[in-house]
């Protein structure tokens, strides 16, 4: 089962940072921005079978009556993230402020309380994995049943820690690095400065 989902906000919010998330168990710190429309594919395990979400994002508010659900996005320490925002679809969407465990916030719970038109409205958390996958989970339930749930999900699991890295052989280093997709060349040291 497939369906088409638009991650909708402006730069900086974490859409790319939830997905890395989720496909990979990695936390990026530094942000780098996204081409517009970058594709992903996400893949979760469900009781009722597998299900495939097809990922594309956008800084850019539209209808976008092709996909079968839109996930908005804010960020907590940013207000015009969540003022900018412009639901124009009826197709199932859900807001997701980003951040929620930073102490200095510029949204409130009695803002994201009153944003209207949205179906569902999550506070996560792509840094400490609070709420991340439950986005996703809502928009799966409505696809295929209220009965549904995750019975495995990409990288739930927080990523490996760094001082983990120091006790795996350089032929596990290299491993893990292949899966990253990145180069394999060097010492033990070097290698664990790429993961």
């Amino acid at each position: 089962m497939n369906f088409d989902i638009i991650l909708v906000g402006e730069s900086g919010v974490g859409k790319s940072t939830l997905v890395e998330r989720l496909r990979t168990g990695e936390y990026q710190k530094k942000h780098i921005p996204t081409p517009l429309k970058n594709k992903e594919s996400l893949i979760f395990y469900t009781n009722k079978g597998v299900i495939t979400f097809k990922i594309m994002e956008t800084n850019i508010n539209d209808s976008f009556d092709s996909f079968d659900g839109v996930l908005y996005f804010a960020d907590f320490t940013r207000k015009d993230t969540l003022d900018n925002i412009r639901v124009l679809t009826k197709k199932p969407n859900v807001l997701c402020v980003n951040k929620v465990d930073v102490k200095e916030k510029k949204i409130s719970v009695k803002d994201t309380s009153a944003f209207k038109g949205v179906d569902a409205k999550y506070h996560i958390s792509a840094k400490s994995n609070y709420n991340y996958e439950k986005p996703f989970l809502y928009l799966t339930r409505i696809f295929l049943g209220e009965d549904t749930c995750f019975v495995e999900a990409p990288a739930i699991l927080a990523p490996i820690a760094k001082s983990e890295y120091q006790k795996m052989t350089v032929m596990q280093l290299k491993a893990e690095l292949r899966k990253q997709g990145k180069p394999v060349s060097g010492k033990k040291a070097d290698l664990i400065k790429r993961l």
